[in-house]
């Protein structure tokens, strides 16, 4: 997804992620970016020499899970993930255009 947009000549400036995104591949991607990232470390995260990672791991460690989620504003995720679920449940989760044109939104 973040190639998709880099390859239109966009570029992603801040990303908030659930735990199932704290893969080195994506941290290392991140750096890559230059992009502000909040991403939810697993409990028995170490810290492994990944900037931004090891950097979170501090943070929850001195300010709790709750203090630190507060802080980053993680809390947005959670209201752009209710959006698309209220967005599914009324319209489907199936993109049914066979084309490009009956995808947009008009």
């Amino acid at each position: 997804m973040i190639k998709g947009v880099e390859g239109k000549g966009l570029k992603v400036r801040e990303m908030i992620m659930d735990g199932a995104y704290d893969r080195e591949k994506v941290w290392r991607e991140v750096e890559r970016m230059k992009a502000k990232v909040v991403i939810k470390v697993r409990r028995d995260g170490r810290e492994r020499g990944l900037l931004g990672r090891d950097e979170t791991i501090r943070e929850v460690r001195e300010k709790g899970f709750d203090g630190w989620a507060k802080e980053k504003g993680y809390g947005r995720r959670n209201m752009a993930e209710a959006s698309f679920s209220r967005l599914k449940r009324i319209f489907g989760d199936r993109v049914k255009a066979k084309n490009k044109d009956g995808k947009r939104v008009r």
